[in-house]
């Protein structure tokens, strides 16, 4: 490797190391065939990512229209941390474009390089990056007063662990067992690596590999195999138990208030039932309330913003503010094809910003849509709220989706992501349970008893 690639090497790293939470890396290449930008985040668990984003031929520099396409391709004006690479050395639209770049974006580090991929390079940083945070392998440890055993992530490889790093943990049950490590991001555990395993009786020693943030393998004298179940199935039991808050749980309800009379009281009573359920199931539970209706297109109908009607309120609390909601009228029902969801989001993301107490499930009770955020067959969000992204930011804070609808529109698959029940059904305690806001027996929780091997 040439020195130029070493040194770019090295100034990738140290931008990739220095991403925190939901920032962004743009590496824009310049070379001889046009300009070609990468996209370097960490998903959920922190594990570093990046994405191939816009290739674009050489033009004419100096028009005012193609600057101003690659500097949009460069990120715009927005504060991400800019890598500018100069991969055609003395060639002139190369050379002129990363010169502009760095003039346009002070802040961005500019490097050259000859007769290396740039796009192998990132790869090879990203791969190679020691672990910013922990790595534990969830199973049951022994309660050391002599109780019943508990769910505990028992730590594999300690932040800073490089790829290659091994580890053996002694595993005990008999059948189908999931194996999960996980990341403890921002202390919210997030899934790593799942594989399944048809365990012997008896103690199995299990050796895991760490090939770099977000590749663990597994081996033992049984076989391992990738599991399709989704990561809320897996640990519907355990997931009220593997936090770090105590067993707290902060539910946020976003409720739909429009539409038919009969059904908007339907909602508030299952409402109503999983806060009772909720209160009783054997976490502390706080409660935020957040009704919703439909954004206004007609002068004469007044637009109801979206405001909490309690924000993490004891459950008492929260049911007399239900039962207030529950008197007043219904709202219009206006607009038929969407409500105000990504308001409804947007609220609670700005809410969450500034703290939540223990583990958040968000519980979406309705039917209809969300208004997009600009041109689409529906019509845009007033306030120009994009769903999508306010559900990322939800997603990277931990927040775990339920929903209570009779819709089969597919959004409500993301918004009960973890769990979904009908409007018709007559009862939530399998939401409650599968969402973690109600404990469920040791029964349901399909890992083994782990202690790590001497």
């Amino acid at each position: 490797m040439s020195e130029s690639a070493v040194r770019l090497r090295d100034t990738l790293a140290t931008a990739v190391r220095a991403l925190q939470g939901a920032r962004h890396l743009n590496v824009v290449e310049l070379g001889a065939a046009g300009v070609t930008t990468f996209d370097v985040h960490r998903d959920a668990s922190g594990t570093p990512c990046a994405a191939t984003g816009l290739i674009l031929p050489w033009r004419q520099l100096g028009t005012p229209l193609e600057r101003r396409r690659i500097a949009q391709a460069a990120g715009g004006i927005s504060d991400e941390a800019v890598v500018i690479v100069c991969s055609a050395p003395g060639e002139k639209l190369p050379e002129l474009a990363a010169s502009w770049l760095a003039e346009m974006r002070p802040g961005s580090v500019l490097a050259h390089v000859s007769g290396q991929s740039v796009a192998g390079l990132l790869r090879e940083v990203l791969t190679d990056e020691p672990l910013l945070q922990p790595y534990g392998l969830l199973g049951l440890t022994p309660d050391p007063l002599g109780g019943m055993p508990r769910p505990a992530a028992v730590t594999v490889f300690p932040a800073g662990a490089a790829p290659g790093a091994t580890a053996e943990v002694v595993a005990q049950a008999s059948g189908e067992v999931v194996f999960a490590v996980l990341s403890m991001t921002e202390g919210q555990p997030r899934p790593v690596a799942i594989r399944v395993a048809d365990l012997p009786p008896g103690p199995q020693v299990i050796r895991l590999v760490l090939g770099g943030p977000g590749s663990v393998e597994f081996s033992s004298s049984v076989p391992f195999v990738q599991d399709d179940r989704g990561w809320a199935e897996l640990v519907v039991g355990a997931w009220p138990l593997i936090g770090t808050q105590g067993g707290r749980v902060h539910l946020v309800v976003g409720l739909e208030t429009c539409g038919h009379q009969d059904l908007v009281a339907r909602r508030i009573e299952l409402v109503r039932q999983v806060i009772l359920e909720s209160a009783g199931g054997g976490t502390e539970c706080l409660v935020s309330l957040v009704p919703y209706a439909t954004h206004s297109y007609d002068w004469e109908v007044p637009e109801r913003p979206v405001h909490p009607r309690c924000w993490l309120a004891a459950p008492d609390r929260a049911l007399t503010a239900l039962d207030r909601l529950e008197a007043e009228p219904v709202y219009p029902d206006g607009y038929r094809d969407a409500a105000q969801v990504e308001d409804m989001l947007a609220e609670v993301v700005t809410r969450l910003s500034e703290g939540s107490p223990g583990r958040t499930v968000l519980l979406t009770v309705g039917d209809r849509p969300p208004h997009p955020p600009g041109r689409h067959t529906l019509l845009a969000c007033r306030n120009r709220y994009d769903w999508n992204r306010q559900v990322t930011s939800l997603e990277r804070a931990g927040v775990v989706f339920g929903a209570i609808t009779e819709s089969d529109h597919p959004i409500w698959g993301v918004l009960g992501g973890s769990s979904r029940a009908h409007t018709d059904g007559n009862s939530v305690t399998q939401l409650c349970a599968d969402l973690g806001l109600a404990t469920t027996g040791l029964d349901r929780i399909p890992f083994p008893m782990i202690e790590v091997a001497p």
